[in-house]
């Protein structure tokens, strides 16, 4: 029988390591104390999650190896799309894990998230006779049905095997039924879409190259473009310069580097991070994550007693 799995978290980085399968780059943008929790469950090659957070947060993901997968927001004006499914009517599209995805929760998201094994697709979709799954990305639309089906699955009642057998076959028709139904796109504004490009671009090469030793010159480079451009796209799209969101992501470094090492100095960490005014330094960490530094490192300091 099917177990359900439900976790609260009150750090970005425990949100994180809780859906480990995921290939994930958070950002914590909003000022405030993190709260979130995920409720999962794995039904025959289908795994089901809901997903709520507190803050705004920028997410750079990738579904696990050999799946696709598709999100649902359950509160649409609590979620941004800054990839290629900010085209599409319902922002729902079938996500592979070749690519990256990027979104921009505000306050308050409700995500409902369905990752299917690729083997587990092709089974079933070779069952109602498809001859070839989509390589690209494509539009989807799921049914209030189908979502509900998901939710209820979610709900931890005492369902039967049969109720799970069934549930997880009419999701899995819904999303091969509707890949060939025709979406469509709203009316694309190319130069938002290259700006959102601009700021993914910048946003993850940082990211990936280690967002300590990054400056305006490095988002420039991963972006392709010149200063000035780089601040229009990062002020219409996150709503914040270039520099801010260094800081808030070298902020977000630090953070996950006091809840994961006891043996390194606040000091070197900001050092290490180009804070080099303490005060300062501390200042704008408590105004993000509303604690002193100090206080996040007794925090795990006394986790680890």
């Amino acid at each position: 029988m099917p177990q359900l799995k439900v976790k609260s978290t009150n750090q970005v980085l425990d949100h994180i390591d809780t859906l480990g399968r995921w290939d994930q780059k958070y950002v914590q943008i909003s000022s405030g104390k993190f709260e979130g929790s995920i409720t999962e469950i794995e039904v025959e090659g289908l795994n089901i999650f809901r997903e709520k957070m507190n803050m705004s947060v920028q997410q750079m993901t990738s579904p696990p190896p050999d799946t696709f997968a598709v999100s649902v927001s359950l509160n649409q004006c609590k979620l941004e799309y800054l990839d290629w499914r900010k085209s599409l009517q319902n922002g729902q599209g079938l996500m592979n894990f070749k690519s990256k995805y990027h979104l921009l929760t505000n306050l308050s998201s409700d995500l409902l998230v369905l990752d299917i094994c690729q083997n587990k697709l092709n089974e079933r979709a070779e069952k109602l006779g498809f001859i070839d799954l989509p390589k690209k990305n494509l539009g989807i639309h799921l049914t209030q049905d189908c979502i509900e089906t998901a939710l209820q699955l979610l709900k931890g009642d005492d369902l039967d095997e049969q109720f799970y057998s069934q549930a997880s076959r009419q999701i899995l028709d819904e999303i091969l039924l509707s890949l060939n139904a025709p979406i469509e796109p709203n009316k694309i504004n190319y130069w938002k879409s290259d700006r959102k490009k601009i700021v993914n671009d910048a946003c993850y090469g940082a990211l990936e190259s280690g967002v300590s030793s990054m400056n305006l010159e490095s988002l420039c480079q991963f972006s392709n473009v010149g200063v000035r451009i780089l601040q229009l796209a990062f002020k219409e799209v996150l709503g914040i310069s270039p520099l801010k969101w260094l800081k808030i992501a070298k902020l977000n470094q630090v953070r996950k580097q006091l809840l994961t090492s006891n043996d390194l100095k606040i000091t070197d960490i900001a050092l290490d991070h180009d804070f080099n005014h303490f005060g300062r330094f501390s200042a704008e960490y408590k105004q993000l994550f509303l604690e002193y530094p100090s206080q996040t490192a007794r925090g795990l300091a006394k986790s680890l007693k």
